[in-house]
């Protein structure tokens, strides 16, 4: 991996700093190991279709500057998505989107699906993993989270179709999900995926387990040259 590379990792396609980037390259140098495969994914964009015409949105993904759309997103989320979500009607905090957006690739990784209303990007979709135990970093566990508005439209699946396959590329092999017995919406989404996947109920709730394919079964995101750290 030559320096020139390197550079163009962190600094992006466009020259702009990128945290991502960065935040791969200092684990690798402070952990002073070899990082597993990591591959970046490219934009991908698409015509969803609404009632009221087209609307284009993009998947792409998260960094630490989507802290305010995130928040702006959760906040016009109704109390029946909130309570499918997080079990109970509950919304995030400024300090817990800041951790999302802030995760470390030894942590875990999200994407977002934006559009743009007003000539300003606006977030209508989240899908995000964090790593349970970074002793054994093979597992983890998946959220993600659609504006009402946008829901039952393909966005969620497109969502954990690009996580799905951003956890592949990061030797992430199983998502450990736990729902609420009544987000059939989620539910269908798991469902068509095709992934295999185990399920049980445990005092109110329902707990997955899904068994993740290789990245050549996913082709939302188109992949880009495999990196690896130093």
């Amino acid at each position: 991996m030559t320096i020139t590379k390197w550079c163009q990792i962190v600094l992006g396609r466009d020259g702009l700093w990128d945290v991502a980037g960065a935040a791969v390259l200092y684990d690798a140098i402070k952990l002073k190991r070899r990082f597993p495969m990591i591959q970046q994914t490219t934009y991908q964009n698409y015509q969803l279709k609404t009632n009221f015409g087209r609307t284009a949105v993009t998947i792409r993904p998260m960094n630490s500057s989507d802290t305010e759309l995130l928040v702006a997103l959760h906040e016009r989320l109704s109390e029946e998505s909130l309570y499918k979500r997080f079990l109970r009607v509950y919304r995030p905090s400024v300090r817990d989107i800041k951790f999302i957006t802030h995760l470390s690739a030894t942590q875990g990784a999200g994407v977002v699906a934006t559009t743009e209303v007003r000539g300003r990007e606006q977030a209508i979709g989240l899908a995000y993993y964090v790593i349970e135990d970074e002793k054994r970093p093979v597992t983890a566990e998946p959220a993600f989270v659609v504006d009402d508005w946008y829901q039952g439209q393909g966005v969620g699946k497109k969502l954990f179709a690009a996580l799905c396959q951003t956890a592949v590329n990061n030797q992430i092999s199983c998502f450990n999900v736990v729902m609420h017995p009544a987000n059939g919406g989620m539910m269908r989404i798991f469902e068509q995926s095709g992934l295999p996947m185990q399920q049980r109920h445990h005092y109110g709730e329902r707990e997955l387990t899904i068994q993740l394919q290789p990245p050549t079964n996913y082709h939302f995101l188109d992949t880009a040259v495999a990196l690896h750290a130093l």
